[in-house]
């Protein structure tokens, strides 16, 4: 029990609805091992378009301050 959340992210990674999305051991570990704590840390082909507009959002009002 004290490593579900992280058995329930590894089989997350692995299957989605159904769906086998990755076989290769060594990427789901990668990625089950540092869970992203920001935008900036998941790969470009991971993020959203909503939270990249949303981060660029964000930027330029910190850059017009």
């Amino acid at each position: 029990m004290e490593h579900y959340d992280l058995a329930a992210l590894a089989l997350d990674e692995i299957v989605d609805r159904g769906l086998i999305l990755e076989l290769d051991s060594e990427e789901v570990a990668k990625r089950v091992a540092k869970v992203p704590t920001s935008i900036l840390d998941l790969p470009l082909k991971e993020q959203s378009l909503s939270g990249a507009f949303s981060f660029a959002k964000d930027s330029l009002k910190s850059f017009l301050k």
